[in-house]
Parts: structure tokens; sequence; C-alpha cells
């Protein structure tokens, strides 16, 4: 699986890379490779000195698509999400806790050393998931999509459709 660990703008890692992965019918699939090191690279470590092998999964709030991430960045994603809700503030002037509602609809999933998961079935059935899931980092997290959303879904980068195709054809999958 093509990608690689890069250093984010932070020093952290980024998630960069994709993989196209089969899911089995109780919603076990792997993270590809490039996006497993750089989960593992940003995760805080045990008592034991090793990687928490979590993955945070949440239905995005614009396409139809997982959103993927490590437990540091689900910290950093509350403290925004609290002050878009101030920013947000009602006419009494208390923030809007449906930012918060909405942006913390999320599952933390245990991961095994091979990155396989159980895909939860609220997100999963946002982003009609099936038999296959194209991952896809964007940087400060990755992405999980259906292929044949992705290529039907207005505005993704034509870059990016032809990445899905390309690894549909490679794997000899027929949506």
């Amino acid at each position: 699986m093509p990608g690689a660990v890069g250093v984010g703008v932070a020093g952290r890692s980024s998630y960069r890379g994709y993989g196209l992965q089969q899911v089995d019918e109780k919603g076990r699939v792997a993270i590809p490779a490039p996006l497993r090191a750089a989960l593992l690279a940003r995760s805080p470590t045990g008592d034991d000195g090793k990687a928490v092998t979590f993955v945070v999964l949440q239905a995005h709030e614009r396409h139809p698509c997982i959103r993927g991430y490590d437990l540091d960045f689900a910290a950093e994603r509350e403290v925004e999400l609290e002050a878009l809700a101030r920013q947000n503030a009602l006419a009494d002037g208390s923030p809007d806790d449906d930012v918060l509602r909405g942006g913390m609809v999320s599952d933390e999933q245990p991961f095994d050393t091979s990155g396989r998961f159980v895909m939860p079935s609220f997100p999963r059935k946002h982003a009609h998931i099936g038999k296959w899931a194209f991952f896809h980092g964007v940087g400060r997290y990755f992405e999980i999509w259906d292929p044949a959303t992705l290529i039907a879904t207005p505005g993704i980068h034509p870059n990016v459709r032809a990445l899905v195709e390309h690894e549909l054809a490679e794997r000899k999958v027929v949506l």
C-alpha cells in the first residue's frame, strides 16, 4: 500500500496514504499500513510504554464518509468544538450545545497489530460501506469511504476519484 508516515505542521505524523480494504460480514476491516503507522505514531503511550491502540471513528459532518483519527486529535477536536460552540452562542449568550452534540458523536475502537478493527454500524451506515472501504489520509485525520459513494459524490477532487477507480481496477473489483 503506497504512502509513508510524514511529519505534519505541528511536528506530528500526518495521515498520508490510501488503501482499498475488504470489509467482512461483521464489519471487520484493516487500516492500511501507512495510515496505521501514522495512527500509532500519533497515539499516546500507556504505562507499559506501548502505543494505546484505539482509533476514533466519526460520521463526517459534510460528506457521506467516516473520519478516523487518534485519541490525541480527539482531545484537540473537542477543544475546537467548544470554541465553535462559544462562537455560535445563542441569543442568551450561552454556547450552542448543538455544535457539541453533532461533533462529539464518535466511537473509539481498539485495533490489533495488523490494524484490524470492527467498524461500528452507525458510521458504516452513514458512509454506505458494504464489502469495500477506501481509506484516504488527509493530514490531521483520514477518511473512510464506500468506493461507489466516493465516485458519485459531487465535489470530490478528480485525482481522488481517479485513484479510487484505479484501486478498484487493480484489485479487479466490480461494484
